[in-house]
């Protein structure tokens, strides 16, 4: 996964603190690292696989990593971004 503890990568932190992943027999370890070190690592077999961005996968095989894109999974970002009401009618309140 990426560098920074991010919201979009709350599926995994839920299924591996209910237990989800152990269920399966899975013995994962999660681990944030720098962004391209995840390609890296799986290319050189040191991790069975990575949470990465897609373009990614096509960049480390055009340098030679053994590496395929197995999966997709947000369709649609989980967060929107906030903003303030640009007038106050915005708000839902009326004037005074």
């Amino acid at each position: 996964m990426g560098y920074i503890a991010n919201v979009q990568y709350a599926p995994f932190y839920i299924a591996a603190d209910k237990g989800y992943f152990a269920e399966e027999g899975l013995d994962i370890g999660i681990r944030l690292s720098v962004r391209n070190d995840g390609m890296k690592l799986v290319g050189a077999g040191e991790l069975p696989f990575a949470v990465v961005s897609g373009e990614q996968v096509p960049l480390a095989r055009a340098q030679g990593l053994p590496v395929v894109y197995v999966m997709h999974w947000w369709q649609k970002l989980p967060w929107r971004w906030p903003r303030w009401p640009t007038r106050i009618s915005d708000t839902g309140r009326s004037g005074g």
